[in-house]
């Protein structure tokens, strides 16, 4: 398993993704000008531990997956995953 935090949406900067997912302690989430706003507060603090990419987006998108709108592991596409996240197995 890895620690992981997800911010977003609605980020300033959505070029590379819709949510960013940055591995829990890295400075970037405390010093990176894309989360100054409130709004990311509490995706700064809370750490998903999950198994890997795919699981990441599945958990993203839990609610779209449940109403039949999104299939599991589409929206690992919508996640930019900063070099500071290592999962143990791919997917």
């Amino acid at each position: 398993m890895t620690r992981v935090h997800i911010i977003g949406p609605n980020l300033p900067d959505q070029s590379k993704g819709g949510f960013h997912v940055h591995a829990e302690g890295c400075s970037d989430v405390k010093r990176s000008k894309l989360y100054a706003s409130p709004e990311f507060d509490g995706d700064k603090s809370y750490v998903y531990d999950l198994p890997s990419a795919v699981a990441a987006g599945d958990e993203v998108y839990a609610d779209h997956i449940a109403e039949g709108s999104m299939e599991p592991g589409e929206g690992v596409h919508d996640l930019y995953f900063f070099p500071c996240v290592h999962f143990e197995e791919s997917g």
